[in-house]
C-alpha cells in the first residue's frame, strides 16, 4: 500500500509539466518551518538535526471541490467580495475580499545525525509525514482592474498595500501518514540490534540506541486553521491550531503502530493519541535592521493529546530568533511528549539551535 502511495504522489508531481498554460503558476512553498541545527534532548546524545518542510499545489483546480457538479457546497473555486475601490497614484484599485481554494500535497521530513557520538555517525528517521489535504482560504487585498497587485516596487507602495492587505484565514483538512521509518517490528529484530550495537561499541547506551529503530506509524484525519494579520508595515501575528484524529486502521499503514509488549523502554503512556494531536501555536515577527541584525522572531506552541481531554498532558515548546547576516537563526526549547515518534510517551526536556530555511519576514502579497 505504501508503494501506492508513492506512485500517486508520483503521478501527480510529474504531471505539473503539463500544467503552464491558462492556470495559475505552481510553485513549491514552505509547509512548517525547515531548518539544520543542533539538538540536546535530555535522554539522548547530542545530534545534528535536520527537518524540511514544503507542500506543493496538486494541478487540478481544486482535488475535491472541482466544480458545480461535485461541489456539495455549490462554491466556486474563486470568488472575490468587493468592498470599495482606492485611487493611488493614477491606479484604480478593488478592495476586496478574496475566497480561493486548492488541493496539496505536503511533504515533512525530519532526520538526525550522531556525528561522533554513535558509531559509524548514522542518520536516524525522526519523522517522516507525507499529507494531502484541501485548502481553502479568505484573504482581504487590493488589486487593480486588470486583476493584478501592482505598486511593489517603492517602500511606498508597499507600506500602501499592506495598509490594506492585511488579513488571512484558512481551513484546511486531508489524510496523512505519519511514521519514523525505521525498520523494527517484532522481538527477533530488536534482539538482533541490540546485541549488533553492543558488539560494534561496547561504551553505547544500546538500550536507548535501539529504541530509536523501533518502527512506529499511523494515519490520521488532519484539519488546520490558520489566521495571520498584518498590524503594521512591519509587524504580524499568526495563530495556527491543528489538530490529528489517528486511525487504528489507515489507508496507507494499516494497523498503527504503537508501543509493543516486548519492548523495553521506559514510557508513561502506551497510544499517542493521549499525548499529540491536538496542537496550538502563536508566533510574532518584526521586521527591523541593526548592523548585521535583522527580522526578530517569538513563537510558542502548546500540544496535548486529542483523546484525552479530562487530564491533559501539555507539552509547550518556545522558540525565539534574529536574523545575522540575513541568515535566521533561532535558539528554542521545549518540555513534555514531542520529542520524537519512536518514544512518544516518554516524558523529553530538549533544546536546540539552528538555522531557519526560509525568512522570518512573511509577505501577504
Amino acid at each position: 500500500m505504501k508503494i501506492v502511495f508513492f506512485i500517486i504522489v508520483s503521478i501527480i508531481l510529474q504531471s505539473n509539466y503539463a500544467f503552464t498554460q491558462d492556470t495559475q503558476e505552481l510553485k513549491l512553498e514552505s509547509y512548517e518551518s525547515s531548518y539544520v541545527g543542533i539538538t540536546d534532548d535530555n535522554d539522548d546524545e547530542l545530534f545534528m538535526d535536520f527537518k524540511v518542510s514544503v507542500k506543493y499545489p496538486i494541478p487540478f483546480d481544486g482535488l475535491i471541490f472541482n466544480d458545480y457538479l461535485i461541489n456539495p457546497f455549490w462554491l466556486a473555486d474563486r470568488f472575490n467580495i468587493i468592498i470599495d475601490t482606492i485611487q493611488y497614484k493614477d491606479t484604480l484599485y478593488e478592495h476586496k475580499y478574496i475566497f480561493d481554494h486548492k488541493s496539496f500535497f505536503a511533504f515533512t521530513g525530519r532526520f538526525g545525525q550522531y556525528i561522533n557520538t554513535r558509531e559509524s555517525a548514522p542518520v536516524v528517521g525522526k519523522r517522516f509525514n507525507p499529507y494531502f489535504f484541501e485548502n481553502f482560504k479568505w484573504t482581504e487585498t487590493l488589486i487593480d482592474r486588470e486583476g493584478y497587485i501592482k505598486g511593489d516596487n517603492s517602500d511606498e507602495d508597499r507600506k500602501f498595500l499592506r495598509s490594506i492587505n492585511n488579513t488571512v484565514f484558512s481551513l484546511g483538512f486531508g489524510y496523512a501518514h505519519e511514521s519514523n521509518g525505521m525498520d523494527i517490528i517484532d522481538s527477533i529484530a530488536y534482539c538482533n540490534r541490540y546485541l549488533d550495537i553492543q558488539r560494534n561499541d561496547s561504551t553505547a547506551n544500546a538500550q536507548e540506541e535501539v529504541n530509536d529503530y523501533i518502527s512506529r506509524g499511523w494515519d490520521y484525519v488532519g484539519v488546520d486553521l490558520e489566521f495571520h494579520k498584518m498590524l503594521d508595515t512591519t509587524l504580524y501575528y499568526s495563530i495556527k491550531s491543528q489538530m490529528k484524529f489517528f486511525l487504528n486502521d489507515g489507508k496507507f499503514q494499516g494497523l498503527k503502530e504503537e508501543y509493543n509488549s516486548w519492548e523495553k523502554s521506559q514510557r508513561d503512556y502506551n497510544e499517542r493519541g493521549d499525548v499529540n494531536g491536538f496542537n496550538l501555536s502563536f508566533n510574532l515577527s518584526k521586521k527591523f535592521k541593526w548592523a548585521v541584525f535583522s527580522d526578530f522572531y517569538a513563537g510558542v506552541n502548546i500540544e496535548s493529546g486529542i483523546y484525552n481531554w479530562i487530564k491533559p498532558e501539555l507539552s509547550p515548546h518556545a522558540e525565539i530568533g534574529v536574523s545575522i547576516f540575513e541568515v535566521p537563526v533561532i535558539v528554542w526549547g521545549e518540555y513534555g511528549y514531542r520529542s520524537d515518534l519512536a518514544q512518544f510517551g516518554k516524558k523529553v526536556n530538549s533544546f536546540g539551535i539552528a538555522c531557519r530555511l526560509s525568512s522570518f519576514s512573511r509577505e501577504f502579497f
